[in-house]
């Protein structure tokens, strides 16, 4: 499990990545050789650093627990990129209901 951060591997997910969309959250992938991931927030959309970087400490607990952990059980390797799309902030318990929707969605 390595952070997403080479430009080509962004250029390559943005490219060619298969899409899924569970408002708040995108989910961008592509199969790869290792697991790579990464999350983000814009700027445009949330101003304050603090929110953003507070939304980013959420997104990454719920992507450790619900896409991470179940690529290492399944050893089954993916890039993807966690994109929050909303201009306001949800609650704990909201996103890990969009987590578990968007685990379903990807697992069918």
């Amino acid at each position: 499990m390595t952070k997403l951060s080479s430009h080509s591997e962004m250029d390559i997910l943005f490219k060619k990545g298969k899409r899924i969309r569970c408002f708040p959250v995108q989910l961008i992938y592509v199969e790869s050789s290792k697991l790579v991931w990464g999350v983000t927030v814009r700027k445009k959309n949330i101003k304050l650093a603090v929110k953003r970087n507070k939304i980013k400490r959420v997104l990454r607990v719920l992507a450790k627990k619900h896409l991470v952990s179940h690529f290492q059980k399944n050893s089954i390797n993916y890039t993807f990129l966690i994109v929050y799309l909303d201009k306001n902030n949800i609650s704990f318990n909201e996103m890990n209901r969009v987590f578990i929707d968007l685990k379903k969605r990807l697992l069918n």
